[in-house]
């Protein structure tokens, strides 16, 4: 009987000192996290507006965020979206570049995913699904077109899917048509 106790109160002991530690370096640790994701996504601002030298925030929700874009001169010469939504396996956070009369799309990239590894995961890849978001027109939508190769078989406002990966391809275009719908509500 006192053996039982006494295991009870080591476990309870160890579980108490455990939950603790695991406490205080998440409060410790959180600093240093949201300065990483700052970094990493005015890095990201930096890539998907071409020539930018500075943004400043405009709308700044935790899922949904846009950023002006400023030259040298303190200009607007375009938006970064930053939004998160639903992908086939889990949540996908992109970035996306547009131009300041919200007609074309610079580019896209993808910040985090979850997504079947060689199939979904696909949507980082720059040769097989981010190089057909370069300069997309964007006034209609984006619109997802099945296995063409070349980009010169896409239509203006068309991105390829990814064979075998159809679910999250339509995701990433369903992401990108919802949140072009706030930032024309947010811009204009």
């Amino acid at each position: 009987m006192k053996s039982r106790i006494y295991m009870v109160f080591v476990l309870t002991f160890v579980a108490v000192i455990s939950s603790g530690l695991l406490a205080y370096f998440a409060v410790y640790t959180q600093p240093y996290i949201e300065k990483n994701k700052k970094k990493e996504i005015d890095k990201a601002i930096m890539e998907v507006i071409p020539g930018v030298k500075q943004s400043e925030p405009i709308v700044n929700e935790s899922k949904f965020k846009i950023f002006k874009g400023l030259d040298e001169k303190g200009e607007i010469i375009g938006y970064a979206v930053y939004t998160i939504g639903t992908g086939f396996q889990d949540m996908i956070t992109v970035m996306f570049g547009i131009d300041k009369d919200l007609k074309t799309l610079f580019s896209l990239k993808v910040l985090d995913q979850k997504e079947t590894p060689g199939l979904g995961a696909k949507i980082t890849d720059d040769t097989e699904f981010l190089r057909f978001w370069k300069n997309r027109n964007i006034e209609e939508g984006i619109r997802l077109a099945k296995h063409l190769k070349e980009m010169k078989e896409l239509k203006i406002n068309e991105v390829n899917a990814i064979s075998g990966a159809t679910i999250s391809s339509r995701a990433v275009v369903k992401i990108i048509n919802d949140a072009l719908q706030k930032v024309k509500k947010e811009v204009k």
